[in-house]
């Protein structure tokens, strides 16, 4: 692994080294398909993203079936229905935390 170094020109015309660097494994730092990632990844989006745009759709399709799911049911016990809700409000939490760990690499 080697480090490349970006230079730019500044608008008064000197040349300045880019502040960030970076790491390339064995690529040229001059190639623009290394460069634009074209050679040897994939691109797509990061697990973050995949995991948050996951999260937010399962606990939407989760609150319309438990908020719909007691609709199909008599009147219950106040018991029951009790006993519904403290389930209901607690089950969402472990696929939630499997998407979490997952999005950091822990899963």
């Amino acid at each position: 692994m080697r480090s490349c170094d970006s230079w730019i020109t500044t608008p008064s015309g000197r040349s300045q080294l880019r502040v960030a660097r970076f790491i390339r494994p064995a690529r040229k730092c001059g190639n623009a398909l290394a460069q634009n990632g074209a050679l040897g990844y994939a691109g797509g989006m990061s697990r973050s993203t995949i995991a948050s745009l996951a999260g937010i759709l399962f606990v939407l399709i989760y609150i319309v079936v438990v908020i719909t799911l007691p609709d199909y049911f008599t009147r219950l016990h106040w018991t029951l229905e009790a006993l519904y809700w403290l389930i209901a409000g607690i089950v969402w939490v472990f696929p939630v935390r499997w998407l979490m760990l997952w999005s950091v690499h822990k899963r």
